[in-house]
């Protein structure tokens, strides 16, 4: 498939999808990012030095690294699997799963920062970096963009089931009105003006 051909059909993506695009990658790349640096003492030459001890997503507590690659992975799965036109996975439309996936990997991630602030207190050189927070960012993204195209595919199948439906001879099928019901005006004059009135 030629490169122009699968950038105009990117270009013609929706919001949601391409914020989880963008997020999906981003995660990948974050997840090798410093998430964690702690100072560590050593002697050398009978001098002590303290040595920065960094730690991206798979050293300090891997699972948790693990953990964003897998769930970004999936999310960039489905990315493909939409962009050639499949909108159903496991009979689970890619808005809810992208929304699911970014849901965990926030929740996954929130524990990752629990953990890490937690061994802060004992450790008081130790710090936070940047890459626990892109990672953290790059999967609420997903969770967005996961909600956007759904909300848009819901908008979008309401819009398609109000519009006229065409007909057998492509014409549309248009309900008619119902007649409205009157009752014949009597006059007080009339012989049998103590008749019912007379529904037509």
């Amino acid at each position: 498939m030629n490169s122009k051909v699968l950038i105009r059909d990117f270009q013609r993506l929706g919001s949601g999808t391409k914020l989880v695009f963008f997020g999906g990658l981003l995660a990948l790349v974050s997840a090798f990012f410093p998430w964690y640096q702690m100072e560590r003492v050593e002697s050398l030459d009978f001098r002590i030095q303290t040595i920065p001890d960094v730690s991206s997503g798979f050293t300090k507590f891997p699972i948790f690294g693990f953990l964003s690659v897998i769930f970004a992975i999936a999310a960039l799965i489905l990315f493909v699997q939409h962009f050639f036109g499949t909108r159903k996975s496991f009979g689970i439309t890619h808005g809810k799963a992208w929304a699911f996936l970014g849901a965990q990997s926030v929740f996954t991630l929130m524990i990752a920062l629990f953990v890490l602030s937690s061994e802060m207190q004992s450790i008081p050189s130790a710090q936070l970096r940047f890459g626990l927070f892109l990672s953290l960012f790059s999967h609420l993204l997903i969770l967005f963009g996961g909600y956007v195209e759904e909300k848009s595919r819901q908008k979008s199948e309401t819009i398609a089931s109000l519009s006229p439906q065409p007909g057998t001879y492509g014409g549309f099928h248009i309900q008619p009105e119902e007649p409205e019901a009157h009752y014949e005006q009597l006059s007080l004059s009339d012989a049998d003006a103590g008749r019912k009135p007379v529904l037509r």
